[in-house]
């Protein structure tokens, strides 16, 4: 996932702009939410999402460090995390359409390169003991 899009979606669902510098807790806890996604959903490293709202990697360890809490003390709170997840995850790339339409498409042709296969050796194994036009004419005809 691209963090310009947990970025965007966390901004629109939070009507915040999570890359200002503030510090009250409210936008604290949205970037929580934008630094909690980052990394469970990508591979970049704590500098690298923290960068992007012009944070340092101690603020995302510190956000991740205390987000279980703000979940679980806040339910209203976690009620918007939930909704923020079900956005993030429904929300399929093109890329990942793509890939799943790659995927079908390999799946389809392995199916039919095995029964392509499987139809060949049932010819095979039926030609051999099939027995041609002229070998049952000769085994009629005895000179």
């Amino acid at each position: 996932m691209d963090l310009k899009y947990i970025i965007q979606v966390v901004n629109n669902h939070f009507e915040v702009d999570i890359t200002e510098n503030r510090r009250d807790r409210y936008m604290v806890m949205c970037r929580g939410v934008y630094f909690h996604f980052a990394k469970t959903t990508t591979n970049f490293s704590l500098a690298r999402i923290g960068e992007k709202v012009n944070r340092d990697h101690s603020s995302v360890v510190y956000s991740l460090k205390n987000f279980e809490n703000w979940i679980s003390y806040d339910k209203e709170f976690e009620n918007e995390f939930k909704k923020v997840e079900k956005i993030l995850t429904n929300k399929k790339t093109v890329k990942e359409f793509r890939d799943e339409r790659l995927n079908y498409k390999y799946k389809m042709l392995q199916i039919a390169k095995e029964l392509l296969i499987n139809e060949i050796n049932k010819i095979k194994k039926n030609g051999q003991n099939r027995i041609s036009k002229n070998q049952k004419r000769s085994l009629y005809i005895t000179d």
